[in-house]
């Protein structure tokens, strides 16, 4: 599966060495206190996980679910230092997203805890964006939608999700269309150029499917469409309308004309107050129609497009993305709306206030036409930003209050306020003057920084402010739209519109200028995430008008140091992506200055970087130049045809479809060769929420997720023979849709439902499903259920698919058993049952394993057609003890029980549908220890019994605690055979993951759930193993037995290390002493061993450590070894007084806390009184609990003659004192750090230092 993580905080090595521990992640198999999760540190305001390595060492990750897809972010490989780790996930510099496949991962499972949910991202230019509620919800909205927000809600990120889940869900439809000469592209618009090429290469990165997709501006599609023309220069349409229209005002007649333009001038005389600048003026209105005309004219002889009146006629697109869609002119959006008419897959997004050219009419204008055009529509607004910091977010809301206000509350308002995501406090705003700029010059040199002015500069005030600032990154509102910025200075806004000067004094609403100033300056505020400066050298002069656009704010003296890591390479990379943003919006001074003051380019490398740009839009009346300019630019459909000259005609490459293809019975092999890991696509669905609410019944254990391919390495080669491969089967699509028209559908059933070739198969699959309805299901289900092609079929992901869809969609209850029935295994010519079935391999992929598990749920009759029979050998054959030894005994190697255990998908419909008492009554001991092999046995991993695969999940114990709560002779040991004693596999050693040495009973035992499992039912098993051993099996090997070093996870451990851990396994540690006392002579030497660093929860332990953390626990040591003078000599000083644990105290420590434990201290101290010298302070709060006890106070007359006692004495004035009345007054300063070192309840006291 797919893993995701941030590669400037962690390397691809680290996630593989960690390994083990992400696929228990993935497994659900970790839970508190192996995972928590992290106080006071968030990623992008998220909450962050920590699993625990080893001792030291700790792996930051999140949960994520990406196109519907659970998958893990991993983020920092961590050693305990939370405060950098926070500085890190904090930064401002940006933090890029990749990832890699990490190979035999498993199911992910997905936990109903809200702890452990999977949060919804999305992937965009690089890094990982969290979407919120509103956000999730929109991504599920179908079309016709038009989508709204404030700035920063995430607008572009929503509609380029939709556009890749459209992408993902109607490949098939498109390509079907393509081959039939109906092909059918995508178009996603802006009228940000800049935005447009950065939508482009996220979707060159992630394409998965090759479908043409085109990301254009309006302007690039006139062009592209009439190639003998030029864009509008500038101000022409003011010259001309000077003497057709002397009165009217340009900016207002022009968008007039374009509304004309869209609805027709019956429409455009209907449009309400707030629908249009004219409404009620009949006579002005009726000039502006008649002027359209005229000025069509002008454009048709002149040659010029204008965007906002010229009229196209756009076909071949099946659908239509358009971002900030207040800003595309009226004619164009009815084009846009117009072209997908049919198909109604229309998607846009806008802000009515950050309209720089529509003023408020955009958002009427466009759900008038979504009426006319499709009558019925989704809208959705996005009520929150993740850009501003609160305290801008609450003066971009004073603006738009204050605009609204002097309009009169005339126009409909997308949303009530900015409300921000971030905290309250969040943010700072400073109105400052020319003293206070200098302060500010610093941030001039941050590419993080903008100066937003709001006139256009000559050459000699850019060059001022860029003196006064430091700063050559100075962009106009409108230059802006899409960028954000760590810090914004906006240049004057009152001192330099004269507009905003006189709104003091406005009464009676806004006029388009007015309004158009209010949005700039809304739209220069929202630029700024954390810091908004607004520099106005004449404070006093312009009080008033400050006080009525930003309200009570005040100035001060204080200026904070740059929020924003100064990183010379992420401001080097910050500083070029506005240099080529400058040189594509053909603003060359702007970028030429950026690379001289900021990045001391020369002149020669200066323009090298400038004229190695491939697109310059030109303003020019030239025809001439313009066409130029774009010589090397192809139209969309020119540039698809050249990317297909080079592919031959599929009828070169296959003559004839029936050449390529051979009879069913020549091509179909045995569907169990093709039960392995899929790599076919599954398509995504369109709701995201329901998608999720079917993975929480039965995750997939392999889920395909959506990856970018910068993420992977270069694989041109492998796409070109993927394309060619792709266009041979063109024949085939042909046939396939030809046999749709056919009253009898059988042979095609037949013949290519369950093909050998798997190209033939997703062809055919995808052929059925998008033309569903056009299938004869009643003959297929007789297909199904009179031919062999149900089993066949039952061996292929796609034609599983297929059987599902007919089995949930169409099938009668009654119709559903039967094929169920005809799917089961059946009695043979011997009348012995055939496990060779459609059942066996539905059990053996995990989306067959899901699809019966959906079918039980719809219909649980079904469930009684399944009986023990179906699921696993009845009855074990009767053997001699010769046949026995040599066991190559029965037919079949595979049986649908032994398959459902294997996976975590067949795991949980074992769990849901078949742990019924009635079912698991019925087992036999040989059903759940006795492995079937086959004549040829693979070599890496034998076949092994269901039981070893139960006890690795802690899905399976529940399963196994089940099977022995309705059948407890299954976890008894006497024999039930002749020669066998079946449970005895328990004790047996089982080679796992190249460890030799290790057995089912040491996996249960280093389970929490396992040991459980053993101390509820496996006590009289393990005391009859001591008094019957037929099997000769060294028991006392199995529980002694040291797990090599070289297997670090496990190291120098035994099944007694882990016993030790709990009072439950202590327990069954008790019995084993009892049953097998010859256990005595190795219990010294492994209850001495300490465990290897990297073992899970014990790392550094000795088993002794461990036993004396519970009083119980303590009551074994005394009983065993409390008068052992042997042992007391082996014990060392590291055995004795320290920890390598912080999970749990040193023996010593643990002894004092109770009597029983300081009788057995007393003892030890005798027999050995050198373990005296081996205390330390690390031992002193210990030392303080000895006066708790009758018993430790005996411990302390040991003591006294120390010196580390005299240490202590001599630690306080009235010590002595104090030790005569048992007082604890000198240990006061150590009793005080209890409280910064709190005991461990589970594994006792953590030591802190006497200070």
């Amino acid at each position: 599966m797919i893993i995701y993580y941030l590669p400037n905080l962690i390397t691809e090595d680290e996630i593989n060495a960690n390994k083990e521990l992400i696929f228990k992640i993935l497994a659900n198999e970790l839970h508190t206190p192996q995972i928590k999760r992290l106080t006071g540190i968030t990623f992008q305001g998220q909450p962050v996980y920590r699993a625990k390595i080893d001792e030291k060492n700790r792996l930051i990750f999140m949960r994520i679910m990406h196109a519907g897809k659970p998958a893990l972010l991993v983020l920092n490989q961590n050693d305990h230092d939370y405060k950098e780790l926070n500085r890190k996930l904090s930064s401002t510099n940006t933090l890029k997203i990749n990832a890699f496949e990490l190979d035999s991962a498993p199911a992910v499972i997905i936990s109903n805890e809200p702890e452990e949910q999977f949060l919804p991202v999305t992937f965009y230019q690089e890094q990982i964006f969290f979407l919120d509620e509103d956000q999730q919800k929109a991504t599920n909205c179908t079309a016709p939608l038009l989508l709204s927000g404030p700035p920063g809600a995430g607008k572009t990120l929503v509609i380029y999700d939709l556009l890749y889940n459209y992408v993902v869900n109607n490949a098939p439809m498109h390509l079907a269309r393509a081959e039939l000469g109906h092909g059918q592209k995508i178009l996603f618009i802006s009228q940000s150029a800049n935005l447009i090429k950065k939508i482009h290469q996220q979707y060159t990165h992630e394409k998965e499917q090759n479908l043409p997709v085109d990301f254009l501006t309006w302007e690039q599609i006139l062009l592209a469409h009439d190639t003998d023309s030029i864009l509008l220069p500038k101000n022409a349409f003011a010259d001309w309308l000077k003497n057709s229209f002397p009165q009217g005002n340009p900016e207002v007649i022009h968008y007039e004309m374009s509304l004309v333009a869209a609805l027709g001038g019956d429409e455009y005389l209907k449009l309400g107050k707030r629908e249009c600048y004219l409404s009620g003026k009949k006579k002005e209105q009726q000039k502006v129609i008649n002027l359209l005309s005229l000025w069509r004219n002008h454009l048709k002889n002149k040659h010029w497009l204008d965007p906002l009146i010229s009229e196209i006629s756009i076909s071949g697109y099946g659908a239509i993305f358009c971002d900030e869609s207040q800003n595309v002119s009226p004619a164009a959006l009815a084009c846009l709306v117009r072209a997908v008419r049919s198909s109604k897959q229309f998607f846009a997004c806008l802000d009515p206030e950050q309209a720089l050219s529509s003023w408020p009419y955009a958002r009427n204008c466009l759900l008038n036409l979504l009426n006319k055009q499709f009558h019925e529509y989704q809208t959705f607004n996005l009520k929150k930003t993740w850009r501003c910091a609160s305290l801008i977010a609450e003066i971009a809301n004073h603006v738009m209050n204050t605009k609204h206000k002097l309009d009169g509350n005339q126009a409909k308002r997308e949303y009530p306020a900015l409300e921000s995501h971030l905290s309250p406090e969040s943010g700072f705003v400073e109105i400052i003057d020319s003293e206070q700029l200098k302060l500010l010059r610093p941030r001039g040199n941050l590419a993080e920084t903008v100066i937003i002015v709001f006139t256009s500069l000559n050459a000699e005030e850019r060059a001022k402010i860029q003196e006064e600032t430091g700063s050559s990154n100075i962009l106009t509102p409108a230059e802006a739209i899409g960028l954000d910025f760590n810090t914004a200075i906006l240049w004057k806004p009152v001192a330099t519109q004269k507009l905003l000067q006189k709104l003091s004094h406005k009464k009676n609403g806004l006029d388009l200028e007015e309004w158009k100033a209010l949005n700039e300056l809304y739209v220069a505020i929202t630029r700024a995430r954390h810091e908004l400066f607004i520099y106005e050298p004449e404070l006093n002069r312009f009080k008033q008008q400050l006080t009525l656009l930003f309200g009570s704010l005040k100035s001060t003296n204080t200026i904070p140091a740059a929020l924003i890591d100064i990183d010379s390479a992420h401001n080097e990379r910050k500083w070029l992506e506005q240099v080529d943003y400058h040189i594509e919006k053909g603003q060359l001074e702007a970028a030429t200055a950026i690379l001289k003051n900021h990045l001391n380019y020369n002149d020669i490398m200066i323009a090298a970087r400038i004229f190695s740009t491939e697109i310059l839009p030109v303003e020019s009346e030239s025809k001439e130049e313009i066409k130029s300019s774009t010589e090397e630019i192809k139209s969309p459909t020119e540039e698809i045809k050249s990317s297909t000259e080079e592919i031959k005609s599929p009828t070169e490459e296959i003559k004839s479809p029936t050449e390529e293809i051979k009879s069913p019975t020549e091509e179909i092999k045995s569907p169990t060769e093709e039960i392995k890991p899929s790599t076919t696509k599954i398509f995504k669905k369109r709701n995201r929420e329901k998608l999720a609410s079917n993975e929480l019944k039965t995750p997939p254990a392999n889920p395909t997720f959506p990856v970018s391919n910068f993420f992977k390495k270069n694989t041109g080669k492998k796409q070109i023979t993927l394309e060619k491969d792709r266009q041979k089967m063109t024949p085939l699509r042909d046939l396939f849709n030809e046999f749709l028209t056919l009253k009898d559908q059988t042979q095609y059933f037949i013949k290519y439902l369950a093909h050998s070739n798997n190209q033939v198969r997703i062809q055919f699959k995808e052929v059925m499903i998008q033309n569903w309805s056009a299938i004869k299901y009643n003959q297929l289900f007789i297909c199904l259920c009179s031919t062999e092609l149900l089993y066949q079929a039952a061996g292929y992901e796609e034609s599983r698919f297929i059987i599902d869809k007919l089995f949930r969609e169409f099938l009668s209850n009654a119709e559903q058993q039967l094929l169920l029935e005809k799917m089961l295994p059946g009695p043979d010519q011997d009348n012995t049952i055939t496990y060779d079935s459609a059942f066996l391999l539905f059990c053996k992929s995990d989306d067959g394993c899901q699809y019966l598990n959906a079918w039980f749920i719809r219909n649980p009759k079904l469930l009684s057609l399944i009986s023990v029979e179906h699921l696993d050998e009845p009855s074990f054959p009767k053997l001699t003890e010769e046949k026995f030894i040599n066991p190559s005994l029965i037919k079949q190697s595979d049986t649908p029980l032994r398959a459902l255990v294997q996976t975590d998908a067949g795991k949980l419909v074992f769990k849901q549908h078949f742990s019924q008492p009635e079912i698991l009554k019925k087992l036999q001991s040989h059903n759940l220890y006795f492995s079937i092999r086959p004549k040829i046995v693979p070599k890496k991993i034998p076949p092994q019994p269901p039981f070893y695969y139960l006890i690795q999940t802690s899905t399976g114990l529940e399963i196994l605690n089940k099977i022995f709560e309705a059948n407890p002779k299954l976890a008894q040991r006497p024999c039930v055979h002749p020669f066998i004693f079946f449970l005895d596999y328990l004790f047996q050693m089982i080679p796992e993951n190249n460890i030799k040495n290790i057995s089912p009973f040491y996996t249960l035992c280093s389970l929490e759930d396992g040991r459980k499992l053993l101390h509820d039912w496996f006590f009289d098993s393990i005391r009859d193993a001591a008094i019957n051993n037929p099997s000769r099996i060294n028991f006392v090997e199995t529980f002694t037995i040291l797990i090599p070093k070289k297997h670090q996870n496990y190291a120098n451990t035994s099944c007694i290390h882990y016993l030790c851990i709990d009072e439950t396994g202590q327990k069954i540690l008790s019995v084993i002493m009892e049953s097998f006392p010859i256990i005595a002579d190795k219990l010294n030497t492994v209850l001495l061993t300490r465990a290897g660093l990297e073992v899970r929860l014990i790392g550094g332990t000795t088993p002794i450590q461990i036993l004396s953390s519970t009083e119980y626990g303590i009551s074994l040591i005394s009983q065993w070894l409390g008068n052992s003078a042997e042992f007391a000599h082996t014990l060392t000083a590291s055995d004795f007084a320290e920890s390598r644990n912080n999970h749990f105290a040193p023996l010593f420590d643990n002894l004092c806390k109770f009597n029983e434990g300081c009788k057995v201290l007393y003892q030890w101290l005798q027999f050995n009184p050198r373990l005296i010298a081996s205390l330390s302070e690390q031992n002193s709060f210990a030392m303080a609990k000895l006066y708790d006890t009758a018993e430790g106070k005996r411990v302390i007359e040991l003591l006294k003659d120390s010196v580390l006692f005299n240490r202590l004495l001599h630690h306080g004035a009235e010590v002595k004192k104090a030790i005569d009345n048992t007082n604890m007054v000198f240990f006061k300063n150590t009793l005080e750090q209890e409280h910064n070192h709190p005991v461990n309840t589970e594994h006792g006291s953590v030591k802190p230092t006497l200070q």
